[in-house]
């Protein structure tokens, strides 16, 4: 298992630049050597020290970052094998070596303060001093959006019927103790899917990331249906595409098939069937959802067409005496069609 740079920082993977900037100043100034007494503490702070400049390193640079995020700790040291090195010419250096710490925690925490004493406290407007993690709310409380958002796939079945899907995550909530202010708490929601639902938001109030001094975040849920090998959802219908060969096609022969409730249908066909041809079923299709997605269900459901198309398949191969066959009889049924 890779560091975590973003655990490292205590920031969301989603922190902007600005909250990176903000909790390195908080981490470095409380794990400086020179702040602690005893040697037990100066051997236990160089050494978180060392992670919080290393971690501020990758994290502040875009082109490190971006490798991090994709590839994680291990390749973004090792170095990125050339089948995976998309997006990444921009840094030949952790394309061909593998990026390296170097160590010099001193000149990162020079180079971020500069010249000025870092131990210094600010003052507010009133004369009051501002401590640093004071500072790092303020930039806590404007930094993105509170909101906490998830994807759930669900089959066409689980859509038709309904189902419970069940979530975990991990939100940022305050913390007196946590040298960020903040802390990640693990949290599970159950996911209702009604019958009759699709691709859609739905909004949980107050069950997102909780920020200083701002409004708590909501959990938004996005419902999205993964493909399904037999039917096509169009709205509140299904389109089923039935195969059929080209001599089935002109015998006017009935149709069977299931739907998507395994219920077994026969359709009687009286024309010859073409690639136009469409028959329709109707309250065969989807459940109509007329209610609110988060209120009391109700039971009592209309449904949608079934929508049935058809694949006629041509044989690939015929010899010269089928042709002229074919054609004969073909063309002896277009003239009768005409006379």
């Amino acid at each position: 298992m890779g560091k975590n740079y973003y655990e490292i920082l205590s920031v969301p993977p989603m922190a902007p630049p600005s909250q990176i900037a903000s909790s390195f100043r908080v981490l470095a100034l409380t794990y400086h050597p020179s702040k602690q007494v005893s040697p037990s503490e100066v051997a236990s702070s160089n050494y978180r020290f060392a992670e919080v400049c290393e971690a501020y390193e990758v994290l502040s640079n875009h082109e490190l970052r971006e490798i991090y995020d994709r590839y994680g700790e291990e390749l973004l040291k090792s170095g990125i094998p050339p089948e995976k090195a998309e997006g990444s010419k921009k840094n030949p250096v952790v394309t061909r070596g593998g990026y390296r710490f170097s160590g010099n925690t001193n000149q990162i925490f020079e180079q971020f303060f500069g010249t000025g004493n870092p131990f210094t406290s600010t003052l507010d407007g009133k004369g009051n001093l501002i401590t640093p993690i004071e500072q790092l709310k303020a930039a806590v409380a404007d930094s993105a959006d509170a909101d906490m958002k998830m994807t759930i796939e669900c089959t066409l079945e689980e859509f038709y019927y309904g189902c419970l899907k069940e979530v975990s995550f991990e939100r940022y909530i305050v913390s007196k103790t946590a040298p960020s202010g903040y802390i990640t708490q693990r949290q599970k929601r159950t996911v209702e899917v009604r019958p009759g639902m699709g691709a859609k938001e739905l909004r949980y109030p107050g069950e997102g990331h909780v920020r200083f001094g701002k409004a708590q975040g909501d959990l938004i849920v996005s419902l999205v249906q993964k493909q399904h090998n037999k039917f096509k959802r169009q709205g509140d219908d299904l389109i089923y595409s039935h195969k059929i060969n080209l001599v089935d096609s002109l015998k006017s022969l009935p149709i069977h098939f299931t739907t998507i409730d395994n219920e077994p249908i026969e359709i009687a066909v009286d024309e010859i069937i073409s690639p136009q041809t469409e028959k329709v079923l109707a309250g065969k299709g989807m459940p109509v959802l007329n209610d609110d997605p988060l209120g009391p269900i109700k039971r009592n459901f209309q449904r949608g067409k079934l929508i049935i198309k058809f694949d006629i398949e041509f044989p690939s191969v015929l010899s010269e005496e089928q042709r002229h066959a074919l054609s004969a009889v073909l063309d002896e049924a277009l003239e009768a069609e005409t006379a």
